[in-house]
């Protein structure tokens, strides 16, 4: 049920309510008016019996009275004790009809009898209020006559007016259904009144934002798509290209391995059968031993740059503990700490390969430029990516140089945004520099997604570095 209709019907039941009471405090007005006629009759009629018994023997006023005087509108009948009927009297003048008797029962309370005395006899006096009933009736019809047309056109009127009332809330609501059904472009038009205005306003004002908020959300939706589709096609690639070094690599050991041993074996060879070690030929096989050292000895870096060897059939956790522990001993005035995450052994090639390569340069940079004595390198899983993290408490940023990256820092972002990861750059907590790499680990871009925290307690504890790079 609309608005509408239940004001309606409440407003009916206004009028309803009223026209009752009206009609009730009409019929009390006419039974207490009826009654007062009737009693006044009986009063009246027992006065003139009692003049006409004092002029006339009892007996014969008893056995046959004289015509009453009529009184206007009330019928009256003398009876005697026993029920007969002794005299009647119509009422004065013409009634004109009588009253419905659901009214006269409704409305004209029982007139109790009044017994009159006849000298030594009684008699019954009873009144019809022929008269006042029909006037009574008479009324009533008037004022239904004219509280129903009345009433029926305040009810038209205000029918109308609600409708009017309503019709920017209908309008509202309406407009709000659409946009609950997805058409964002709903406008309401111009309403009458002030209020309605208002709120078509307001409606209008919030329907441009949620539009606008949904086209900035779905143009970032695809933006996030096509960085999908980005990030999974960079990291296609660099798996490929990590494959294809790997392979070359592989075949420039094998393959210029086997021509360099067989050269270097030839030019000994020829050392061992000259006898002076003097002699220009057996100088020249030296010459031909030396340089095959240097081709190895390059190829070996060749293929160490093309595909870390220390990768080979280990997990990327235990490679950088070996080049920690290598660090350690290289190094034994430095503190060295390594924290490894549970589930960073599962991380594919691409990613081992470039974490590993920036584990290097960093502790490298850490320890050749920035005097730290105490170097953490953490390994973590946070959310959807890979999180390396080195922090040092040496040097620090020098804020006039930070604009000028070596190649060394150049390496390393080239290297994370080859597999659709970052390198974010920061001051320490310690006050010196805290790198931090972050790879994807599904597909998707690193930093995507919300940081929520790490995964495992270690990873909350050695996390500093990024509050710290935000502060910076």
């Amino acid at each position: 049920m609309t608005a509408r209709a239940r004001y309606f019907l409440l407003l009916l039941t206004v009028l309803a309510l009223l026209t009752g009471v009206l009609a009730w405090q009409r019929l009390d007005d006419a039974r207490g008016q009826i009654a007062a006629q009737s009693a006044l009759a009986q009063r009246l009629t027992s006065a003139r019996l009692q003049s006409i018994a004092g002029t006339n023997p009892r007996d014969r006023v008893v056995a046959s009275l004289p015509p009453l005087e009529p009184i206007p509108g009330l019928a009256v009948v003398v009876r005697s004790p026993d029920g007969v009927e002794l005299a009647r009297q119509a009422p004065a003048g013409d009634t004109g009809g009588r009253a419905p008797d659901w009214f006269r029962a409704w409305v004209a309370m029982p007139t109790p009898a009044v017994q009159a005395r006849l000298g030594e006899r009684s008699v019954v006096i009873e009144v019809d209020p022929i008269g006042p009933l029909l006037d009574q009736w008479q009324a009533f019809g008037y004022l239904l006559l004219t509280v129903i047309p009345i009433s029926l056109l305040i009810l038209v009127l205000m029918w109308i007016g609600l409708g009017r009332l309503h019709a920017p809330v209908a309008r509202l609501g309406s407009a709000m259904r659409d946009f609950g059904r997805g058409a964002h472009d709903t406008r309401l038009p111009a309403l009458r009144g002030r209020e309605a205005q208002a709120l078509a306003d307001t409606f209008n004002r919030m329907a441009a934002g949620v539009q606008e908020a949904c086209v900035v959300a779905e143009s970032r939706a695809a933006l996030a798509a096509e960085q999908r589709v980005s990030a999974a096609l960079t990291h296609a690639m660099h798996e490929r290209e990590q494959a294809q070094r790997l392979d070359f690599a592989r075949d420039l050991q094998v393959e210029l391995g086997q021509h360099l041993t067989a050269i270097r074996s030839m030019g000994q060879s020829i050392a061992r059968r000259v006898d002076d070690p003097t002699a220009p030929i057996a100088q020249a096989a030296d010459l031909i031993v030396t340089s095959v050292d240097r081709i190895d000895a390059s190829s070996r870096a060749i293929i160490e740059r093309l595909r870390p060897t220390e990768l080979d059939g280990v997990t990327l956790p235990d490679a950088l503990a070996a080049l920690v522990a290598d660090l350690r001993r290289a190094h034994p005035q430095r503190q060295f700490t390594l924290r490894l995450a549970p589930g960073t052994e599962s991380v594919d090639a691409s990613a081992a390969t470039v974490s590993y390569r920036v584990a290097q340069e960093a502790l490298t940079n850490a320890l050749r430029h920035s005097g730290a004595s105490v170097i953490a390198l953490n390994l973590r899983l946070q959310d959807d990516s890979l999180v390396l993290q080195i922090d040092d408490n040496g040097r620090g940023i020098d804020p006039q140089g930070a604009s000028r990256e070596g190649h060394g820092m150049a390496g390393m972002r080239e290297h994370a945004a080859s597999a659709g990861g970052r390198i974010d750059l920061a001051r320490s907590r310690q006050g010196g520099v805290t790198v931090r790499l972050t790879l994807p680990t599904n597909g998707r871009e690193a930093g995507s997604g919300p940081d929520q925290g790490a995964r495992t307690g270690g990873d909350r504890e050695s996390g500093a570095g990024g509050v710290d790079r935000a502060a910076a």
